[in-house]
């Protein structure tokens, strides 16, 4: 059976500190496979790095790499500055993961996961 969730990083936001638009927590992956994140908005100068912490208590999120789809040729990227399509690899076995916003020059930015889950 599949199951996805669908996670807001940001709706909007302004800047890595818009809290009216960015929550406050990361998404708790207790069983997702696979996580997807789309990225759209009117933006430039836009960082997002993708993270994953295997232990809910400790302090150190590990950087996560994903694929980008650009112009048909897909590219390993450690950091999303344009919107599309990223793939996240190795969110298997964390128990958090963040799509965190880093910096925004100008514009609104809206980050949405789609966390994807096979397994019962």
């Amino acid at each position: 059976m599949m199951t996805q969730i669908v996670y807001w990083f940001a709706n909007g936001a302004t800047g890595p500190n818009d809290t009216a638009h960015i929550p406050d927590r990361p998404y708790a992956n207790s069983r997702s496979d696979s996580i997807t994140v789309e990225i759209t908005g009117t933006f430039s100068g836009a960082n997002v790095v993708f993270e994953g912490k295997a232990d809910s208590e400790g302090t150190t999120w590990f950087p996560l790499s994903a694929i980008y789809w650009s112009g048909g040729e897909p590219q390993i990227v450690t950091a999303a500055t344009a919107a599309g399509d990223y793939a996240v690899l190795g969110v298997e076995g964390m128990k958090l993961f963040r799509a965190r916003l880093t910096a925004l020059s100008s514009g609104a930015i809206t980050i949405k996961g789609n966390c994807v889950s096979t397994g019962e």
